[in-house]
């Protein structure tokens, strides 16, 4: 049996746990097609669910350096980071995304939570306040021609 991935017949047996020949082929891959990031996302993506977390956050990295304006690779290195008990180099990657997306409430949690971790507590507080501003900004009552005052 196969699913088609864009034109080409992919096995459904390479998607199945353990991921070895996914990880195997696209690392394939990466040795001959180096300037594509989602293939070292995805690379990373199929460490991750193998519990590789050095070797996902490198492909992460290799993601950020190839798409530099993408907040993505910083999460999921930061992400890698606090898997491998690393909190400090994990501020640094929450921070880089989102000052590529400050909107991006999930990642400020993470920032939040690995800042507790290292026991910046003062600074946790700060994101959890920004957090809820934006929060408070969103649920602001504005008028609307349907006639409902909420958004």
């Amino acid at each position: 049996m196969s699913i088609q991935a864009g034109f080409t017949l992919v096995p459904t047996s390479v998607f199945k746990e353990p991921y070895d020949k996914a990880i195997d082929a696209l690392k394939d891959i990466t040795t001959r097609v180096r300037d594509v990031p989602k293939i070292q996302m995805d690379l990373g993506y199929m460490l991750e669910r193998e519990g590789r977390y050095e070797e996902a956050a490198q492909a992460f990295e290799a993601a950020s350096r190839l798409a530099p304006l993408d907040p993505n690779p910083y999460v999921m290195v930061a992400h890698m980071k606090m898997q491998t008990n690393d909190p400090e180099a994990a501020v640094g990657g929450y921070r880089k995304a989102l000052d590529l997306q400050p909107g991006a409430d999930a990642v400020r949690v993470g920032l939040t939570r690995a800042l507790m971790t290292v026991g910046n507590w003062a600074e946790a507080a700060v994101e959890v306040d920004r957090w809820r501003a934006r929060r408070r900004a969103r649920r602001r009552i504005v008028p609307s021609s349907s006639g409902c005052c909420c958004r």
